[in-house]
């Protein structure tokens, strides 16, 4: 909690770190630890990073990671999703896109960081091609600022198929 607390004050005052540590038998077969911080912004943006250690093995005995240095490496994560402008993280940018397609039939907007040769990277390109065969959803591409990539479109307006039939 102090590692990650000392590089954000730095930044802001006003910091909160909270630990929510699971304990023994509550814990189940977790070796290992993460932490996640959170950051709001005056305007409702929210950011995200994540870090997981790696849990020790026999042969590995350098592999747990020191939770200072992981409470370090987690709070400059997020220094630097704030820094890209709110733009959705690549582990989760399919499932945001996946949102946005499914969502009510109102327009819906992200922004990615700008990567690879044309904005997005090739994969992120495919999954677009894959998702307008599927829903037959199109997004209109724009570039708001020169490291980002606005993507908006019209969602489906998809109900879920859990809904009894009567």
């Amino acid at each position: 909690m102090h590692a990650p607390r000392a590089v954000l004050t730095r930044y802001i005052p006003d910091v909160y770190v909270y630990a929510d540590a699971a304990r023994k038998e509550q814990a189940g077969a977790s070796p290992g630890f993460s932490l996640s911080l959170v950051a709001e912004s005056t305007t409702n943006i929210i950011y995200t990073a994540d870090v997981a250690a790696r849990p020790r093995t026999e042969d590995d005995e350098g592999a747990l990671n020191d939770p200072e240095l992981l409470g370090e490496a987690c709070a400059k994560g997020l220094l630097e999703a704030i820094a890209q402008g709110a733009c959705v993280d690549r582990a989760v940018e399919w499932l945001a896109l996946v949102f946005a397609v499914t969502c009510s039939d109102d327009v819906s907007k992200l922004v990615l960081p700008r990567r690879g040769e044309y904005g997005l990277d090739k994969v992120t390109i495919q999954y677009l091609r894959d998702l307008h065969t599927f829903f037959n959803v199109q997004f209109k591409i724009s570039e708001p600022t020169q490291d980002t990539i606005q993507l908006a479109g019209v969602g489906v307006g998809y109900n879920g198929i859990f809904r009894k039939v009567v």
